[in-house]
């Protein structure tokens, strides 16, 4: 029974230590109300490209050297019955401490309000790399 604890200690102080970061996950939620004088995204002439953008902190910072990789999901839409719905939601300026969602509408879309869910993993974590499209082996 020692011997177990001791490897159970053991395998938990080197998981902890090579996956020092762990995955955090949240959702934001902005609309017109909330962000007047802000945001634009409802507005709808002339038509064009609009955008607005929240920024997220991190509960913990990431202490890798290199910033987390982090995945934006639409999770509600608010939006006028008589337009279409354009609207696409990126991570940018990301760093160790957090980033920026960018909701981005265009032509003639009208956007009360918007919600996404976003997750970040730490790079050592990642089984996938945009930069390299490849899998990490």
């Amino acid at each position: 029974m020692r011997i177990y604890l001791l490897l159970v200690l053991i395998a938990t102080s080197l998981v902890t230590s090579a996956y020092g970061d762990m995955i955090q996950t949240g959702t934001v939620h902005n609309d017109y109300n909330q962000d007047a004088g802000n945001w634009n995204l409802h507005v709808a002439q002339p038509p064009g490209v609009r955008y607005f953008l929240q920024h997220v902190e991190f509960q913990q910072p990431f202490t890798e050297g290199l910033p987390p990789i982090v995945l934006v999901m639409l999770s509600s839409v608010d939006s006028d019955k008589d337009t279409n719905e354009r609207v696409a939601v990126t991570a940018q300026d990301i760093t160790n401490y957090g980033f920026n969602v960018r909701y981005t509408s265009w032509w003639d879309t009208r956007l009360y309000g918007v919600s996404a869910t976003w997750i970040a993993i730490p790079q050592s974590m990642a089984l996938y790399t945009p930069e390299n499209s490849t899998l990490v082996a």
